[in-house]
């Protein structure tokens, strides 16, 4: 049986693969519930998910009209052909003609003026701790600023992580190579915890680093081989300034400083079983590095 199937939408880094990109060199990576990803032959990865999960940069997004979707039914390693108006992989045949541009880049040329506002409306002290998922960094680093006394393992392997990567943004290459060792493949799921930490590191330069660039490209080039090659490809997504919808808003939130942060910082904590903390912490973490 051949399912036939719509996009909603397309990351706009996405497009630009499929446009460039050979019609014949990708596969199927894994497969789930809610999503379908594929590997290139340059370890280039592309989500094909349900409108659930909505948009990323790696997604390319279903038509809410399919309420029951064949990904399950695509094996690993399945061949895929890609272009820029058609997927076609195991029973599945997507049309992408339709679909919308999606933009993960925020505007950070508006948002990096506005920096030391964000900061401040973020904060650097403990508010937002109570809302961090068991076992997630944020907790971890939570706990450790709670109790000096009674540091965790982890707790000791984030605390020295932050100070390479404050050296790094100093200039210390060694640092951001030292620290993405540490943290890279660290912890357990699809996106270990310690890349979710550097990807919000990296959200942090986006915002506030003089060139964010310089910092962000180390850490994605010494990460991405010590890792999943899916969380590597969200490793260099965040390289280049891209983030999810969640992300978006509390950016957004933080610029306009509205009573909605709180909000939009459960927003973040809800992506993956800890990710959005995780990701959170980083960020959270360099926050007195990255101000004026």
């Amino acid at each position: 049986m051949t399912w036939y199937l719509a996009a909603r939408s397309v990351s706009r880094p996405v497009r630009e693969q499929l446009a460039t990109r050979s019609a014949n060199d990708w596969r199927v990576l894994a497969a789930f519930e809610q999503a379908c990803n594929l590997v290139g032959s340059s370890g280039q990865v592309i989500a094909l998910v349900s409108s659930a999960v909505g948009d990323g940069p790696l997604n390319i997004v279903l038509a809410p009209t399919h309420s029951m979707l064949p990904f399950q039914l695509a094996e690993p390693n399945t061949p895929a052909e890609a272009t820029p108006d058609c997927l076609r992989t195991g029973p599945m045949v997507v049309d992408l003609s339709g679909a919308t541009a999606w933009e993960p880049r925020p505007g950070w040329e508006r948002l990096r003026p506005l920096q030391a506002r964000m900061w401040a409306h973020l904060g650097t002290d403990k508010r937002f701790i109570a809302l961090a998922p068991a076992g997630s960094l944020l907790a971890v680093t939570g706990q450790a600023a709670i109790d000096d006394h009674v540091v965790s393992n982890r707790a000791q392997r984030l605390a020295n992580a932050v100070v390479a990567l404050r050296a790094g943004w100093a200039g210390d290459l060694t640092g951001l190579h030292w620290a993405a060792e540490q943290l890279a493949g660290w912890g357990p799921g699809l996106t270990p915890a310690g890349d979710d930490y550097l990807c919000g590191a990296m959200l942090a330069a986006w915002l506030a680093h003089p060139d964010p660039t310089a910092f962000c490209q180390p850490i994605a080039v010494a990460a991405a081989p010590r890792t999943t090659m899916l969380s590597a490809a969200w490793l260099q997504a965040a390289a280049a300034g891209e983030c999810t919808p969640a992300w978006h808003r509390l950016l957004a939130e933080l610029a306009s400083g509205t009573a909605r942060v709180k909000t939009a910082v459960q927003s973040v904590m809800r992506l993956g079983a800890t990710s959005g903390a995780d990701m959170l912490a980083g960020f959270m973490a360099l926050a007195p590095a990255s101000r004026p």
